[in-house]
């Protein structure tokens, strides 16, 4: 399991790791105007590498991120094996009670479902989207050309 500490530390590394790409890109394109080619092959290879640091450093925090996700969910599963239990009561009083509807949970359940989720109530210190990179996404290999 990941702790939010975990998770923006992460962040951290992401966001220098696409700011010393960037400016590895910048280089190159600034040794291309100034017109060095002599410059040009360090700075790709110096690129190349920030490039995997990026992506390495892009699946750290992906990780870390599924990794948090995932130990909220697991904290769950208790609480929903009540909650299977409790379904399951509610069935059998239902049916005690002349209840003809195969299984009475579900329509409480999809009626409170179909109200509508507010995302809001699992606002957090992480993000429920995954971290991307689009300067990777977009710029990936530009140091070659």
């Amino acid at each position: 399991m990941t702790d939010a500490k975990t998770f923006h530390s992460a962040m951290k590394m992401l966001a220098e790791a696409e700011t010393a790409h960037q400016l590895s890109l910048d280089a190159i394109d600034h040794a291309l105007t100034a017109r060095r080619p002599g410059d040009v092959p360090k700075l790709r290879a110096k690129a190349q590498k920030t490039e995997e640091r990026l992506s390495e450093c892009l699946h750290a925090a992906q990780a870390t991120h599924r990794g948090y996700w995932l130990g909220k969910k697991i904290k769950m599963i208790p609480e929903l094996h009540r909650m299977a239990r409790l379904a399951l009561e509610f069935d059998v009083i239902s049916r005690a009670s002349g209840d003809g509807y195969v299984n009475p949970w579900k329509l409480v359940v999809d009626t409170e479902m179909h109200k509508g989720f507010p995302h809001a109530d699992l606002v957090t210190d992480v993000p429920l989207e995954a971290p991307g990179s689009d300067l990777l996404f977009e710029e990936r290999g530009a140091w070659r050309a």
